[in-house]
């Protein structure tokens, strides 16, 4: 088994995302999306809609009903807000939390990235989220308002066919998010975190979707804090599983993490 990979967490101006969620090829079937894009399509005689700031998606300008919108970094949208429209990222990266408006605590329940719609809730019950929607990146999205969302669903039935398996893996991934929480320690729960974004076939690739993500971040992802993470993570740097070095965390003994992850079910890719 290979020994080493590298999470680079250095900030990046222009991040292209990680992999693409299981959803993209459908917007694309369904005539959203149009081939990957590059920066020439940036021009004003482009065909497109809205480009993402990477060159990596670009929105088609007959994308009707939805229409291009984005959101700046650090942006908050509630789940009242976002009950009222559905959107569908392009580009970057958006935190769907809870918290505790008692003492301020957070968990992440999902890091959406391109490809994936939200409130995919409220669009099939209709009521408000208690959850919140950060953007972590510069978002770009595809969007409209949920009741035009339910109608365009109803006259493309292949829409079902992908979201139905695309709803039962978001299921999937809350399933194991309350049994890390209910069940194993914050040390568990980290080397889960970590070992559910490497991959096993190339580690010596940098992790894409928790890059460039604080410790803070990375508590919330597991329901703890930033001082436990980061004592952890000094922790294994000093047992030699890790090294951090500027801005980067790289895996030196990923056997060692595993046997940490408690056997850790097998890696599957989202892409």
């Amino acid at each position: 088994m290979p020994t080493a990979a590298i999470w680079r967490s250095r900030p990046c101006r222009n991040w292209r995302g990680g992999p693409k969620s299981s959803l993209t090829r459908l917007w694309r079937d369904l005539g959203l999306l149009a081939s990957p894009g590059c920066r020439r399509c940036q021009s004003p005689a482009a065909p497109v809609a809205a480009v993402c700031r990477a060159g990596r998606y670009r929105a088609r300008r007959d994308a009707e009903p939805f229409s291009p919108r984005d959101l700046e970094q650090g942006r908050s949208v509630t789940g009242r807000e976002s009950a009222q429209r559905f959107h569908i990222i392009l580009s970057g990266r958006l935190k769907m939390a809870q918290i505790n408006p008692d003492t301020g605590r957070v968990v992440t329940l999902f890091l959406l990235q391109p490809g994936d719609g939200f409130d995919v809730i409220s669009l099939l019950d209709g009521q408000p989220d208690p959850l919140i929607f950060e953007a972590r990146d510069d978002l770009l999205m595809l969007s409209t308002p949920m009741q035009e969302a339910r109608r365009w669903i109803e006259e493309h039935p292949a829409f079902n066919r992908s979201f139905l398996p695309y709803l039962g893996q978001q299921m999937r991934t809350l399933a194991n998010l309350a049994g890390d929480l209910a069940l194993h320690d914050t040390e568990t729960r980290l080397a889960r975190l970590i070992l559910r974004h490497v991959h096993h076939e190339q580690p010596d690739q940098p992790l894409r979707l928790i890059h460039n993500l604080s410790h803070e971040s990375l508590a919330e992802m597991i329901g703890s804090v930033r001082v436990v993470v980061n004592r952890q993570l000094q922790h294994w740097q000093r047992d030699g599983v890790v090294v951090t070095r500027r801005g980067e965390l790289i895996i030196k003994e990923l056997g060692t993490l595993l046997k940490k992850a408690m056997h850790f079910p097998k890696h599957t890719s989202r892409s």
